[in-house]
């Protein structure tokens, strides 16, 4: 186990980091496995690997602090993942033909689901909520979304696309800190009042300082990745300062993390290593 200490970093306008209801000190434990894509929810922890196979962790369904005892590979659809997220009851990902697509029949006595359904919509990033609010990035680096909370599987439910911004986005995460999102440049944006995974989309696009490639949405923070593999944790998300106060630097390395509703974190390295985080 590694005892990795947060240090607070000082942004142009931004003061010392606030303390969020998570510790500053971290431990990380790794698992067995490789993967390229790993994602957190209330149904587990999910993820893809290098040659595009889906994997679910054993024993982290409704318990995803939980390391989990083995990874079980899971059915492909047409066309294998290249990205998945996790929610509640579902996991959305993206095929190879980059085509939407969700996994049916995800239950505790079923953790891994039944099958897969594939949508005709296509989709850069998909991201749904713990309560099922569902957001993705069109082929044109759009925020699109339907709307309210359902964290059904289904073709059904009419998308919504944001055509009052014209940044470019890479990469989305929602949940109870609201929406965030990266850009093509590597800036960060969230959408003020969509906090508390009510389904609200909330206002406007606003730019948070700093730079990152990824990024996962948790209770009353973000952490994300920058492209350097340096992992970055934004505190104070709170209704009143809901792009938060401060950024908090971890100093190990991960390409890709996620982050759900409790203080812990799982990602991934360059290596293909798998890491749980806890705060």
């Amino acid at each position: 186990m590694l005892i990795i200490i947060f240090a607070c970093l000082l942004l142009a306008a931004v003061g010392p980091c606030d303390a969020t209801s998570c510790s500053a000190t971290t431990s990380w434990q790794q698992t067995e496995g490789a993967l390229v894509k790993v994602s957190v929810g209330p149904a587990g922890v999910w993820g893809v690997n290098v040659d595009n196979q889906i994997w679910y962790r054993d024993d982290t369904y409704g318990t995803a602090t939980n390391l989990g005892s083995d990874w079980t590979q899971v059915d492909e659809p047409r066309g294998s993942l290249m990205d998945l997220d996790v929610g509640d009851d579902v996991v959305w990902g993206i095929t190879l033909k980059g085509k939407l697509t969700c996994r049916k029949g995800i239950n505790e006595t079923t953790p891994q689901g039944e099958k897969w359904k594939i949508l005709k919509n296509k989709a850069k990033d998909v991201a749904i909520s713990p309560k099922g609010q569902l957001v993705a990035i069109n082929e044109l680096g759009q925020f699109v979304y339907r709307e309210g909370l359902s964290s059904k599987c289904t073709r059904k439910g009419k998308w919504f696309t944001d055509t009052d911004s014209s940044l470019n986005l890479t990469q989305i995460s929602v949940g109870e800190a609201g929406i965030w999102a990266v850009a093509a440049d590597e800036k960060i944006y969230h959408r003020p009042g969509s906090m508390g995974d009510t389904g609200n989309i909330g206002t406007e696009w606003e730019q948070v300082s700093g730079a990152l490639v990824t990024l996962g949405v948790g209770k009353d923070f973000v952490i994300g990745a920058n492209n350097a593999d340096q992992i970055w944790r934004r505190d104070g998300v709170a209704s009143s300062t809901s792009g938060g106060t401060g950024w908090v630097l971890l100093t190990g390395a991960l390409k890709v993390v996620d982050a759900y509703n409790g203080c812990y974190a799982w990602g991934v390295n360059r290596e293909q290593d798998i890491w749980l985080g806890t705060f």
